[in-house]
């Protein structure tokens, strides 16, 4: 057992242990316990950054009632695990509701019954349920034939007029976070609580941007803090809409340690 045990200790020490290495050859997105940046040899205050310099924007959203054929084209054309869900009413065209997984809405399509002209005007309560194994799956069971299907959503005319109510199936309670919040802080909530979508919002609670595990990778925030970083100050307010936070931030972050 000693010897195990130091054998163990030696080879931690030289080189990472298995199972790390085994997560950087297979690709996994995993996040460490803390995110250390460097940026000149010196380790970045990431509370000197906000979510908003690291999130992916534009997002691809769907509205509370959605077209089949738009829900169509956005699982065709995308790859996103999941979509941000905004209302539908006007003048709040963007205002964030929850988030609804690729998997989700695929198996919704895949049940024609539920965006029949019949079940849009039923009541919530009264609206044709679909069972908990089939709506939580995480495998498709027929690729081809749901290709198909959705490839014929997308192409014909009438599913443009035909419409899913989708807020019975949302998640409403889906995290989101102020675009104003610190990297640092943004960086702890995703990993401690294990997200695999965090969304942005703006003052006014419309979705301006979505994190993912790929977002918080060490190698993704440097690229994208270094753009930041050699953004001048009036480019980085116009585009955040903001006061200027950053303001002098070559400056101030040469010489800080987090």
């Amino acid at each position: 057992m000693i010897v195990v045990m130091l054998s163990k200790a030696i080879g931690d020490y030289f080189t990472h242990p298995l199972y790390h290495s085994l997560i950087e050859f297979k690709c996994i997105p995993f996040l460490e316990y803390q995110l250390d940046i460097q940026f000149e040899k010196k380790k970045l205050n990431l509370d000197l950054f906000k979510v908003s310099h690291i999130m992916a924007t534009p997002v691809h959203t769907v509205r509370c009632q959605e077209s089949v054929q738009v829900l169509a084209n956005v699982l065709l054309e995308t790859n996103h695990g999941g979509f941000p869900v905004v209302s539908s009413e006007m003048g709040f065209e963007r205002t964030f509701m929850g988030v609804i997984t690729r998997m989700e809405l695929t198996v919704l399509l895949t049940r024609t019954a539920t965006f029949n002209a019949q079940e849009l005007q039923r009541e919530c309560k009264e609206r044709i349920r679909i069972s908990y194994p089939d709506y939580s799956s995480t495998k498709i069971r027929d690729v081809i034939a749901t290709n198909m299907i959705l490839n014929k959503f997308a192409s014909e005319y009438p599913y443009q007029n035909v419409r899913v109510n989708l807020l019975p199936y949302v998640n409403t309670s889906a995290f989101s976070v102020s675009a104003d919040m610190s990297l640092h802080r943004g960086y702890s909530l995703f990993r401690s609580l294990g997200l695999r979508h965090l969304i942005v919002t703006d003052n006014h609670n419309q979705v301006v941007g979505i994190i993912t595990r790929k977002d918080l990778m060490a190698f993704m925030v440097v690229k994208k803090l270094k753009l930041v970083m050699h953004t001048s100050p009036e480019e980085v307010d116009s585009r955040d809409g903001k006061d200027g936070r950053i303001s002098g931030l070559n400056e101030e972050v040469a010489g800080t340690s987090h």
